[in-house]
């Protein structure tokens, strides 16, 4: 593990996730030179799973969300999501383009400042965004009631994931047999099982990895109840 990341883990600790990413942000990720050049306003939706992870539904909250604030105060809205993948592989923009341009960006503290709202419980971190700077947002936190409370707005998620994305031709190529072969509405069987961390190949920093006989154990269990779903279900759906 590089000492940065057990520096990250040690803030986690000590502040909590929200108030450990933002210290963690501060200190590695901003500079104190100014900016140069003439740089925009604007709200990046950021996410590095090497500082921050959650799950892609989250991201998406989070994503329509900063979207919505960018919308609400006439400013710029960039998306810049590479790890574990590049969003724009799978999600193009759709009437907005979102596209990341890192040369307009900058992290000099006399014009950007990161925004952190990843435990928020309430809509108190929107009165750290201060709309004349460059906003790098890292958030998983559903905001359109707040933003429709704060804003007089009718904010709706559908409308709004539309307007920011649509399926790239790869997403759509991959989905396309898939679908083909599944058929119509139930006709098939899903499962889902959630890890966080326990198998050790998804890093939050503070969350539990099991040994590796019990990784073994517990792999084991899902594998028997999606076998016994199979002997369930397997003659009549898929």
């Amino acid at each position: 593990m590089m000492i940065s990341e057990k520096f990250r883990i040690l803030l986690f600790r000590l502040f909590g996730r929200e108030r450990g990413l933002r210290l963690w942000l501060l200190l590695t990720r901003f500079h104190v030179l100014p900016p140069s050049g003439r740089i925009a306003p604007m709200v990046v939706y950021s996410l590095d799973s090497r500082c921050f992870n959650c799950g892609l539904a989250d991201r998406l909250r989070g994503m329509v969300g900063g979207y919505l604030l960018a919308k609400a105060h006439g400013v710029g809205y960039q998306i810049d999501h590479r790890q574990p993948f590049l969003l724009q592989e799978w999600l193009a923009p759709g009437s907005y383009d979102w596209t990341p341009t890192p040369g307009q960006w900058t992290h000099s503290l006399f014009r950007a400042r990161p925004v952190v709202a990843i435990d928020s419980r309430d809509d108190a971190f929107l009165d750290r965004m201060d709309y004349s700077r460059q906003l790098f947002l890292y958030s998983n936190v559903g905001m359109i009631e707040s933003i429709s409370r704060r804003y007089g707005t009718t904010g709706d998620f559908a409308e709004a994931f539309n307007e920011l994305f649509r399926p790239s031709d790869a997403l759509l190529a991959a989905a396309y047999p898939h679908l083909h072969c599944l058929g119509g509405e139930g006709g098939y069987v899903s499962v889902s099982f959630r890890f966080i961390d326990l198998l050790g190949d998804f890093c939050e920093g503070v969350r539990p990895v099991l040994p590796a006989e019990e990784q073994e154990r517990l792999i084991g269990s899902c594998r028997r109840i999606i076998l016994g779903l199979h002997r369930r279900f397997g003659e009549s759906r898929k």
